[in-house]
């Protein structure tokens, strides 16, 4: 009887906050293949967040295979005058790098698909500007930027979530500007940081 007892209470372990993260980025690597989709994409994405317990969650991808992370090659990015961005749906490596003279270079995080809980950014800056737009819960962690007469502006308001990715910049900034946001506030923002992170 008491057996019995712990193996139901084992089947109703409580989901901890980055088990839901590896799920949801689970369905959103389903929804790119062609899975699943991005109407039952919102709908799992639903129940993952309602979800309590790992029996729950692990019934949202029971008819999904598990999800291998393939290996993705280094970014980098580079601008003398011009304006470069990287956004929409993409993998994000490990590791990048951004590397901008007098134009401008934006990295959007908002519908870009990360298998990593931690990304390694590195800068460098001249007299341009790299903008930095990560979903809420995010957190990006810049301290390490060595700055001569340029700005670091973390515009970032909402607080970090356990289990969501970490961005660690490193770098130099000349007299330019880095800029951290998080996506412009509206229906369909909120809409695709719901079903992308």
């Amino acid at each position: 009887m008491q057996n019995q007892r712990n193996q139901g209470k084992n089947l109703q372990t409580r989901a901890s906050d980055t088990e839901r993260f590896q799920i949801e980025e689970q369905l959103r690597a389903a929804a790119t293949e062609g899975r699943i989709d991005f109407t039952e994409l919102a709908e799992r994405l639903t129940a993952v967040y309602n979800s309590r317990t790992t029996q729950e969650l692990a019934a949202i991808t029971a008819d999904l295979p598990e999800r291998v992370v393939p290996a993705v090659k280094p970014l980098a990015l580079r601008v003398s005058s011009g304006i470069q961005k990287k956004q929409g749906v993409w993998q994000v490596p490990a590791e990048l790098s951004a590397e901008c003279n007098s134009g401008q270079v934006t990295i959007d995080f908002t519908q870009a698909i990360c298998p990593h809980q931690e990304i390694q950014l590195n800068i460098a800056i001249n007299s341009g500007v790299i903008r930095l737009v990560v979903p809420e819960g995010w957190q990006v962690h810049h301290d390490e930027v060595s700055i001569n007469s340029g700005v670091s502006r973390d515009k970032l308001k909402a607080p970090p979530r356990v289990g969501l990715p970490v961005v660690n910049v490193q770098g130099s900034i000349n007299s330019g500007v880095l800029t951290m946001v998080h996506p412009r506030a509206g229906f369909w923002a909120g809409v695709l940081r719901r079903i992308f992170g």
